[in-house]
């Protein structure tokens, strides 16, 4: 993968919002420029992805996150860590998924596991 532009997709088909405060909320029907996103690739093959204020987006799906699943996504400027760092994959319906991946971060069970994925949609 190469440095893309787009957009987020999660619950009910809306798009991923951040704000300058870090707070993130699914709640655009339509695509803008004000919620375009950059994924930039790492040399481990996973990505940095940059909302419009310069923060960096995560998930926190552990046992340490303080709000639960539905509240798992954030912005930060202290990053990246491994909670920050997205791994991309196609379906074969050609849709592509977004996710963090937890392995050995928080995994009480020794099994690698991951954030509820998001949808990839490329800026043409």
């Amino acid at each position: 993968m190469q440095t893309e532009r787009g957009w987020l997709i999660g619950p009910g088909d809306k798009a991923l919002a951040c704000d300058p405060h870090g707070r993130v909320t699914f709640d655009r029907t339509d695509l803008t420029d004000t919620d375009l996103l950059e994924a930039t690739p790492q040399s481990d093959g996973r990505c940095v992805i940059t909302a419009a204020h310069g923060l960096i987006l995560g998930a926190d799906a552990t046992k340490y996150s303080p709000v639960g699943v539905c509240g798992q996504y954030y912005g930060t400027t202290n990053a990246p860590g491994n909670y920050e760092l997205w791994s991309f994959g196609q379906w074969p319906s050609g849709t592509v998924q977004a996710v963090v991946e937890y392995i050995g971060q928080g995994a009480d069970h020794g099994r690698h596991w991951q954030a509820a994925g998001l949808t990839w949609v490329k800026q043409q």
